[in-house]
């Protein structure tokens, strides 16, 4: 996620992120991560189509997560976004 996300990358994930917990929260206050819900195993492959779907029609909301990640994870570093 965070290597990703770093290079501006719109980055989905599932809702089991305890190994990443500290830059998930980061990431989710600037909506700069697309976290899905604790689904069951029959569920999560459609939610995860209609989130690919969603963000492969709308290459501004695309591109504008994935810049807000950069940003986030520059800041994280203390770098700018266009070093990172």
């Amino acid at each position: 996620m965070l290597e990703a996300a770093a290079q501006g990358v719109c980055v989905i994930t599932g809702a089991h992120t305890h190994n990443f917990a500290f830059i998930t929260r980061a990431l989710l206050a600037e909506d700069a991560l697309i976290q899905l819900p604790k689904l069951s195993i029959a569920e999560a492959p459609a939610a995860l189509a209609r989130a690919i779907s969603g963000l492969l029609c709308d290459e501004t909301r695309r591109e504008a997560i994935g810049k807000r990640a950069q940003d986030v994870c520059a800041q994280k570093s203390g770098r700018n976004s266009t070093n990172c």
